[in-house]
């Protein structure tokens, strides 16, 4: 018998088996994580909750232990004491205003390839008429050599799949599409977006900017600057507290564009 769970995975959660957390309440021994794992990605479209927890399981499957039963137990003890959790959509809200959030955890993910922790996580959140229509959690492929090249990867990627969501709802209603105001809490990208200047060390990532860049040019989006602390992607990149998981999921619940 699960006892309910606050949050969906616990602060700070690293995939990396060689921290482990010992004691704790009793936990089930997942003998097969590829399916365990598949099992609960189904409820990643209409949970965007528990998403960050399932994609950090899922890159551990291969180096699985104790530790990562009692993650994936959480997961399942959260869900019993949240099912009213659920998207929903307003009327209310125009059908073609989209507005997004994006964010980047730095050097925080389990590379297996490597010794420790190397890879960035991208999280971000697209909303449209009140809801989330899309929204991801995934480690970066490339490894970012600072919080400036993860944050910007990540905006990139955001920007990638707005414009064809755009695209597919300006077919849809025959209307033109209105810039999506983009919210980013990095300073150093929104700067960079703003002087459109790269140093030496920036070079390499030229092509992310300038994605991002022709977007902004052709109208698609608005990129703005919001504290951490608003930024509603911010759960969607890391583990968070109980009170401050619980704060984002209530502003996302709560947010109308």
């Amino acid at each position: 018998d699960l006892n309910p769970a606050n949050t969906p995975i616990t602060e700070n959660f690293h995939a990396d088996p060689s921290h482990e957390d010992p004691g704790g309440p009793p936990f089930i021994r997942v003998t097969n994580p590829h399916i365990a794992v598949g099992h609960l990605n189904h409820l990643r479209i209409t949970r965007p909750d528990i998403l960050f927890a399932i994609s950090v399981l899922s890159t551990a499957v291969a180096c699985w232990s104790i530790k990562h039963d009692k993650a994936f137990t959480q997961i399942l003890r959260y869900l019993r004491g949240t099912p009213d959790r659920l998207l929903s959509f307003d009327p209310k809200y125009e059908f073609r205003i989209f507005h997004a959030y994006s964010d980047a955890s730095y050097g925080t993910e389990l590379h297996h390839g490597l010794t420790g922790l190397a890879k960035s996580r991208t999280g971000y959140l697209i909303f449209l008429m009140g809801g989330i229509v899309n929204h991801l959690s995934a480690r970066q492929i490339a490894t970012a050599a600072s919080t400036y090249e993860a944050e910007l990867a990540a905006l990139s990627l955001l920007v990638r799949t707005l414009v064809v969501l755009q695209a597919t709802v300006a077919t849809i209603t025959n209307r033109p599409q209105p810039p999506t105001l983009v919210h980013q809490d990095n300073h150093s990208v929104i700067l960079t977006l703003q002087l459109r200047v790269l140093n030496e060390r920036q070079r390499h990532c030229r092509i992310n900017l300038s994605l991002v860049i022709q977007a902004i040019d052709l109208g698609q989006i608005s990129v703005i600057y919001c504290h951490t602390s608003k930024n509603l992607a911010n759960f969607l990149t890391k583990g968070l507290s109980r009170s401050a998981f619980n704060d984002a999921v209530r502003a996302v619940n709560d947010t109308n564009g």
